[in-house]
Formats: C-alpha cells, sequence, structure tokens
C-alpha cells in the first residue's frame, strides 16, 4: 500500500512538473511571438524545465530514503534540492510571462476582434460591390440588347448579327468568372471559416493559436485586401466602374506579449501562487519520504569519527552488545 502512495505521489510531481513546462512554453511562445523558428526551441526548453524539475525531486526522494552511504546520499540529495531550486526560482518568470500577458487579455480581445470585424466586413462590402456591379452591367446589356438603347450595341461589344440573348449570357459569365468565381468564392469561405475559428480562439483565449491570430490577421487582411482590389480592376469592354475600395486600421498588440514591454522580474500575484503550489505538489514525493530506520542522524553522518557515516550498521550491533 506504501508503495502505491509513494507511486501516486511521483505521478502527481510530475503531472505538476509538466504542467509547469506548457505554462512555461506559453510564456516562451508569447514572448518569440509565435514565430515557427522558435517554436520547436520553445518546446524542448519548457521540456527541459519538466525534466529537470522531476528529475531533482524524484532523485531527492531516492537519496533521502537510502539505507546506506549516508554521507554521500546527503551530499546528493542536498545537490539535488538545490538544482530545483535553482530551477525554479530561474524559470519561474517565463511561468509568470503566461499571466502577466493574460492581465492584459480584454485589450488584447477588443483589438484583436475588432481587426476580425474588419476583415468579415470586407468580405462583406466586396460582395456588395460585385453586386451593385453585376446589377449595373447586367442592365446595360439588357437594355442594349432590347433595342432601347441600341446606340450601346458597339460600346458594350454586342455583335448584331449573333443572337442577342446568348451575347449576353456568355458576357455575364466572362463577368462573373474574373469578378467572383467559383474558386474565389471558396477561398473566401475558407479564410472566413479562419476568421470565426480565430475570433472563438481569441475569445476563449486559446494560448496557442491566440497569438498566432495577433501575428498573422493585419498581413493576411491587407493581403486579402489587395487582391481583390487588383481582381475588381477588371471590367467588361463598354463597363465603367471603379475598383473596390475598403479602408482598415488596425491596433498592433503585438508588445503585449513581449518581454520588453515589461519588467525583467514581471509577475502577477496569481502566477506567484500558482508557482508556489506547483512547486509544493512536485515536491509532496520528497516530503513524505521517510528517512530509512538505520538512518544516525545528521550530526553522526557528517562525523567522521563515527562508523555510522558509512550506513554498514555498526552502531546497531554495539547497541545490541550492550543490551
Amino acid at each position: 500500500m506504501s508503495n502505491l502512495k509513494i507511486s501516486f505521489g511521483v505521478l502527481l510531481s510530475i503531472l505538476a512538473a509538466v504542467g509547469f513546462g506548457v505554462f512555461c512554453f506559453f510564456g516562451f511562445n508569447f514572448d518569440s511571438l509565435g514565430a515557427d523558428a522558435d517554436f520547436i526551441g520553445n518546446i524542448l526548453k519548457a521540456l527541459a524545465i519538466a525534466l529537470l524539475l522531476a528529475a531533482s525531486v524524484i532523485a531527492a526522494k531516492q537519496f533521502k530514503q537510502t539505507s546506506t552511504n549516508f554521507r554521500n546520499c546527503i551530499i546528493f540529495e542536498w545537490s539535488s534540492l538545490a538544482l530545483f531550486v535553482v530551477v525554479a526560482a530561474f524559470c519561474i518568470f517565463a511561468f509568470s510571462h503566461f499571466f502577466v500577458v493574460t492581465a492584459n487579455k480584454e485589450e488584447i480581445q477588443k483589438k484583436v476582434n475588432a481587426g476580425i470585424d474588419q476583415a468579415i466586413k470586407m468580405y462583406n462590402e466586396y460582395e456588395n460591390y460585385y453586386n451593385a456591379r453585376h446589377f449595373t452591367y447586367k442592365s446595360a446589356l439588357t437594355s442594349a440588347s432590347s433595342g432601347l438603347k441600341n446606340s450601346n450595341w458597339d460600346k458594350l461589344g454586342l455583335k448584331r448579327d449573333l443572337d442577342k440573348d446568348l451575347q449576353v449570357k456568355v458576357k455575364l459569365e466572362d463577368f462573373e468568372k474574373n469578378l467572383y468565381s467559383n474558386d474565389l468564392q471558396k477561398e473566401i469561405e475558407n479564410f472566413s471559416k479562419w476568421l470565426d475559428e480565430s475570433k472563438t480562439a481569441v475569445s476563449m483565449w486559446n494560448p496557442v493559436m491566440v497569438i498566432n491570430v495577433v501575428v498573422s490577421i493585419e498581413e493576411k487582411t491587407k493581403d486579402w485586401l489587395e487582391r481583390l482590389k487588383s481582381i475588381s480592376t477588371y471590367s467588361q469592354q463598354g463597363e465603367d466602374a471603379d475598383p473596390f475600395e475598403y479602408e482598415l486600421s488596425f491596433d498592433n498588440v503585438n508588445h503585449h506579449f513581449e518581454k520588453e514591454t515589461y519588467s525583467s522580474f514581471a509577475m502577477t500575484t496569481g502566477s506567484i501562487i500558482f508557482a508556489i503550489l506547483a512547486y509544493i505538489i512536485m515536491l509532496l514525493p520528497y516530503i513524505f519520504t521517510s528517512r530509512h530506520t538505520r538512518f544516525p542522524g545528521f550530526k553522526a553522518v557528517f562525523n567522521p569519527d563515527k562508523p555510522s557515516a558509512r550506513g554498514d550498521g555498526t552502531i546497531d550491533r554495539v547497541i545490541i552488545t550492550k543490551k
């Protein structure tokens, strides 16, 4: 039963170390603005932190419960604890960076969601722009082909010796293919889906996806705007239309994620509390591990004149002889 309790304690310690490492990764990833070049490095750093914390506690636990060679084992035990303290103290700032950034969550969400809303509105505006041009061009073709404005036949490129309805149909199909093709509609639909997912991720504060949205939403939206502007410059013969225009304005929030924006030792009350709780949970296997019954005490262990420092059981035999 005692082995089961110890195993559960070690498992809990490992999970706490892994959880601590995950939040360190979030902190590293925020600071690097989710750069692809740093992503693997951030994972490796977080993994190293988790391994060092868990390994140092487990090592200290094992050395603490030794039944022999007490002096050397205590030195290794304390060295393991010292390593734990150093890693914990050094990494608490990476751990805390996630919480420091999250403290500005509402402002970040407001600005990023405003940018997403602009992108969504841009597509709606282009659709309205396309529908207006389509209606105007179709009306001009229909009017000319019906004989109401025969003077526009040549202007619109209509041939008098060909079927009027067929010419109108072909020209409208060409218009639609160039200004709002099925492929373009599918691309817009896919990007709109990404925008919806991005807005959900930002609203729910998904630590991994939110940084990707922050660094890419402005660039992607501006690229799409330029593409739509370029597409809208196409015009059919006789069509008089201005290209698509849309105003974009983004509030840059990148600085909220970078460490240099804050103090080098920036932490929040929440990050300190969570870090301390994580450290305590990690140390539980060590704290609740008892020393071996043969352990003679620290004074005896570090007294070279005491044979018990070797952990060879000499004192035990002497006590029995005196009895």
